[in-house]
C-alpha cells in the first residue's frame, strides 16, 4: 500500500513573500494535482491529511487561506468553526463535488467551490478571499 506523508509540504524560508494555503483533504487522491497547481500560480501549499495537523498547522504558520474538502467536513462537522476559531480571519474554502452545502455543512465557511469547475476558477476564488 502506498503510504502518504502527513505533511506533503512545510513552510520554505525562503519564499516568505508568496501567499499559504493549507489544503485539508482526508482523501489524498487529487491532493498531488491541486498541490501542484496552486504552486505553479505562485502560492506555497501545506497539506494535511488530518484534523490535529492542520489545527497545529494553522496555529503555527502564516496561512493566507485553507481549502477543505467536503469529506473532512463531513467526517467532522466541527472542523470549519475549529479552524474559524483558531484562525477567524483566515478564510475557509470547501471542496465539493456540487456547487452547494447544506447549510449545516457550510454555516463555517467563506466560499465553497465545486472540483468539477476549471482550476482557474479556484485561482480567482483563493485570490478573491486573500485580497
Amino acid at each position: 500500500m502506498l503510504q502518504i506523508p502527513r505533511v506533503l509540504a512545510q513552510p520554505s524560508a525562503v519564499m516568505k513573500s508568496k501567499p499559504t494555503i493549507l489544503c485539508l483533504e482526508a482523501d489524498t487522491t487529487g491532493v498531488y494535482i491541486r498541490k501542484m497547481l496552486l504552486e505553479e500560480a505562485g502560492f506555497e501549499v501545506l497539506v494535511s491529511t488530518d484534523v490535529p495537523l492542520a489545527k497545529k498547522l494553522l496555529g503555527s504558520t502564516r496561512i493566507h487561506a485553507v481549502l477543505v474538502d467536503v469529506k473532512a467536513i463531513r467526517a467532522n462537522r466541527s472542523v470549519a468553526a475549529e479552524l474559524k476559531q483558531l484562525k477567524p480571519k483566515v478564510p475557509i474554502i470547501a471542496l465539493s463535488p456540487y456547487e452547494w452545502l447544506p447549510s449545516d455543512l457550510s454555516k463555517d465557511v467563506d466560499a465553497v467551490h465545486t472540483q468539477l469547475a476549471p482550476p482557474d476558477e479556484l485561482l480567482a476564488k483563493l485570490r478573491r478571499v486573500i485580497d
